[in-house]
């Protein structure tokens, strides 16, 4: 067994100077003040922050020092996480590692895999396949049953945590381990296992009677004495290494186990409900038609973001190849997939369970909590309840649904090999395998602990941490194991990945010792200390089109109609903003410049210099997401990638302030153009920069919607001769990109395919398009006005934690509009000033290729990022 001692890695960190800088050496109570709310409101993020470390922290100070000792005392949050790896895409070369985190150091620096902040403590052993052909030979040359191997497991696997919980370690548990730290000054360090809860005495002697029935009276394992000990409880005779080692201590090994949302849910409660659906539709159409056009539609749902939507597989249906982040995907762009799929009142049922579903999964998933955001997830648990009820007795009943041939195929092979072990390796015969295996019955299961442990969540997160985080480090940390692997020959590969991992250390270590500096310094670097960019859009003139031209060239298209009169008027408040900015003036200072007394036509006020506007491939949109992180949405008008959300009262052409907090647009152009003004007040001649978006607009299909009707906003593209159906957007009035998903069961708008307008690409409109709110977690908290704490815009006014027409209803207007681009705001984005007429040309390039350099398009973007957290910046405490 290859392993480290888990002191040797606490002296290693914490004599680590480049993590010493931002690693927490006391806890604290993380509150935020709300505007306009009377009290601060607990926030549950970090684990330094959590009431488990502020209780473990209290304790320890409150306990008897060591004798003589009045050195500082502080408590090391120990995050342990262990999961079997395959090495290899072909081929059974697997690893079993343990991984450990320190909860001191902030959870969005542990997911950066280039931070270095996970330690390989050891790397599991598995039963060797030896072991089993000695276990044969005593069950007289039959194969050992699978309980037998199961336990076998489970002691092998508690042997090995028996040897790194070691007596250094219990030594340090209980008097603390002296370090001199990185500023000179010598603690008391006393590490803690966080993430385990309530082990009772009398369990424990339920285990040691039970391993005298096994070894002492050579009883089996799942024999009526042994059963009769254990089954009340649900328990096995395995004694645990955790309880063994640390229960004198007064340590409880359930609190380490935490919930698992990616097993529990994604894996476990949303697959086996998604497995369900394609059953009922397998029987409510003879043939595969239903499931036909379910694989249509997802291949037809848009991507979104580098990675958060994916492009679905040919056959999303079949399952194969899914991990947990592409059960995310299906889930979140279910509802428009299934609408319609099946006939009322089932679809209604399908529709609300989904909605809740998503809902749940999105709160519970926040990389940060308030008391509010727990107490809706508490909510919304209950809500679930009653309907994966009402989906069981109203949908389920009414078709016989049958197994999957996938099931039945992999049931037919789970007998065969059954059989073969049963009747031994020496006489087993594998009987051919079936042609069509036969598909026995299936229903519906809510008997299941994955659904019972949906309760604990809000409690978990309220006592501990955020889990999903835990669990991604984890699997972000697989591929550094991956990567040594390659290194290896393949035959002794534990070994020598052992090797890696220490030379690895030791050249970091050298590396410290040379260049002390924090390892934040490094990781951010290439990136900007602007704060204030709220979009970027390049600044090249590479791609001019002539306006008149441009006019002529679509004189019969609606999309263009008056497209010269609404640009002015666009631009002259625009450009009359700049001017009083520019010259430091306030509107009193020039009142000409800010009335324009005296009347004039717009195009002798606004003068655009060569009438030319410049064409623009991208528009990289710098936003604030809700736990005040820094983030980015890139619009592109020739992919998917091009509607966008704006508050309500910041629409160009829209009249009041709408019912609802956002609209909608679908972006036709990005555009800029250098405009002069010449009216009244002027004070040069000189031409401005002005960028602007030309959009057409969604309006709202009427209709309740919303988080108590359950159903998603629905929006459509209003009639071409609608006077309002196109404008312009200023880019600093974006609130971010939106993921718009047809409503798949109302149709296309043009049947025949062929559209009214060219510059519109109307011809592949259908007829209304859902707006999808659970695309990511940001996008859940801006439907939940002024709970998100980065959502600076929505602070101070209607605060609603029930729909969000009752939160619109008390707001009290906008005057000025944030769009997250608070200046007390100080992370950074990437440098995209300096890039100007390569980025325009590499980006012409890319799309010339993708879409044959059509002037307007539209299309889907195949391209992801692989790594979910590589472009998380650093926390901000100061929005």
């Amino acid at each position: 067994m290859y392993h480290r001692t888990l002191i040797s890695v606490i002296r290693e960190k914490l004599a680590n100077p480049r993590h010493d800088e931002l690693f927490h050496y006391q806890p604290y109570n993380l509150l935020w003040q709300r505007g306009g709310s009377p009290a601060p409101i607990n926030v549950h993020g970090e684990l330094y922050t959590s009431q488990a470390f502020l209780q473990t922290h209290k304790d320890l100070q409150q306990s008897p020092p060591e004798p003589g000792c009045d050195l500082e005392r502080v408590v090391i949050a120990l995050m342990f996480w262990s999961d079997a790896t395959q090495l290899t895409t072909f081929g059974n070369a697997k690893l079993w590692p343990c991984y450990m985190f320190f909860g001191n150091e902030s959870k969005y620096r542990r997911c950066k895999p280039l931070c270095c902040l996970c330690s390989h403590i050891a790397y599991f052993n598995h039963l060797p396949d030896s072991f089993k052909d000695f276990a044969t030979e005593h069950f007289g040359g039959k194969a050992p049953p699978a309980d037998f191997m199961a336990h076998c497991h489970r002691e092998l696997f508690h042997t090995q945590w028996g040897i790194i919980l070691d007596d250094e370690f219990l030594e340090a548990w209980e008097h603390g381990i002296v370090i001199c730290c990185c500023d000179g000054v010598e603690r008391r360090f006393y590490p803690r296992i966080f993430t385990y809860s309530a082990d009772y005495p009398e369990k424990q002697s339920k285990i040691q009677s039970a391993h005298t029935h096994i070894y002492d009276s050579t009883l089996g394992v799942t024999s009526i004495a042994v059963e009769s000990l254990l089954k009340d409880q649900l328990l096995v005779p395995t004694s645990n290494a955790f309880s063994n080692r640390l229960s004198c201590l007064g340590f409880n090994l359930f609190c380490m186990l935490v919930v698992d949302l990616m097993h529990e849910f994604e894996l476990g409660i949303w697959k086996a409900l998604f497995t369900h659906l394609i059953r009922i539709l397998n029987a409510a159409e003879v043939g595969d038609i239903l499931v036909n056009e379910l694989d249509h539609r997802y291949r037809m749902v848009p991507t979104f973001g580098g990675n958060t939507i994916r492009k679905f597989a040919s056959n999303t249906s079949e399952m194969k190849r899914m991990a947990a982040r592409d059960f995310e995907d299906v889930l979140q762009c279910a509802i428009p997939v299934f609408d319609g799929l099946l006939p009322e009142p089932h679809n209604k049922n399908v529709m609300a369970l989904l909605f809740t579903c998503a809902y749940w999964h999105g709160l519970a998933k926040l990389h940060m909590h308030t008391d509010e955001t727990l107490t809706l997830l508490d909510t919304v648990t209950e809500r679930l309840r009653p309907r994966l009820h009402c989906f069981q007795l109203k949908t389920c009943d009414a078709f016989n649904t049958q197994e999957l041939k996938r099931e039945a195929e992999r049931r037919q092979r789970r007998a065969q090999e059954n059989l073969k072990n049963l009747q031994g390796r020496s006489t087993a015969t594998v009987a051919a395998p079936m042609p069509h295996a036969l598909q026995r019955a299936k229903t519906f299961n809510l008997q299941t602990y994955k659904l019972h442990a949906l309760g604990d969540y809000s409690s978990s997160i309220r006592m501990h941490i955020f889990h999903y985080l835990h669990e991604k480090q984890g699997e972000l940390e697989h591929r550094t194991s991956k990567a040594r692997f390659r290194r290896t020959d393949g035959k002794q590969f534990i070994k020598q990945m052992a090797g890696i991992e220490h030379c690895e250390a030791r050249i970091q270590h050298i590396r410290n010792l040379n260049n002390p500096s924090p390892l934040g310094t490094n990781v951010e670097e290439g990136v900007t200390t602007t704060s204030d960019a709220h979009f970027h859009i390049g600044k090249s003139q590479n791609f001019p089109e002539n306006i008149m031209m441009f006019l002529r060239k679509h004189s019969e298209d609606p999309a263009v109609k008056d497209f010269l009169l609404k640009l002015r008027h666009f631009l002259l408040p625009k450009i009359k903003e700049i001017l009083l900015r520019e010259n430091g003036l306030h509107p009193e200072d020039n009142p000409e410049l800010v009335s324009g007394t005296i009347p004039r036509p717009l195009e002798e006020q606004v003068y655009i210099a060569a009438d030319r506007f410049y064409k623009h491939n991208l528009m990289h949109l710098n936003y604030t997401t809700y736990d005040v992180r820094r983030a980015q949405d890139i619009v592109n008008p020739l992919t998917s990638h091009c509607n966008i959300m704006l508050l309500a009262d910041h629409a160009d052409g829209m009249d009041g302030l709408s019912q609802h907090p956002y609209i909608y647009a679908h972006v036709l152009g990005i555009f800029h153009v250098n405009a002069t003004y010449v009216g009244p007040g002027m004070i040069d001649y000189r031409p401005r920069h002005i960028d602007f978006l030309w959009v057409c607009w969604y309006q709202y299909v009427e209709e309740d919607a919303g988080w108590d009707a359950s159903t998603l906003d629905r929006v459509s593209f209003p009639p071409m001769a609608d006077e309002h159906a196109f404008g312009f957007v200023d880019p600093d009035y974006v609130l971010r990109a939106c993921h718009i998903i047809p409503q798949f069961s109302r149709g296309l708008r043009h049947l025949d395919g062929t559209g009214i307008s060219h510059c519109a690409q109307d011809a592949s409109d259908w007829h209304f398009y859902y707006v999808n709110r659970f695309v990511d977690r940001d996008m859940v908290m801006r439907y939940h006005w002024g709970l998100g704490v980065g959502h600076a815009y929505a602070h101070g006014q209607g605060i609603g934690n029930e729909t969000i027409q009752n939160q619109t209803s008390e707001r009290d207007g906008h005057d000025t509009v944030e769009n997250d681009r608070n200046e007390d705001v100080h992370d950074s984005f990437p440098d995209l000033s300096d890039n100007g007429e390569d980025e325009e040309a590499s980006d012409q390039d890319i799309d010339n290729d993708l879409h044959g350099g059509s002037e307007f398009g539209s299309g889907s973007s195949d391209s992801s990022l692989d790594d979910d957290f590589e472009d998380y910046d650093t926390l901000d405490y100061q929005n």
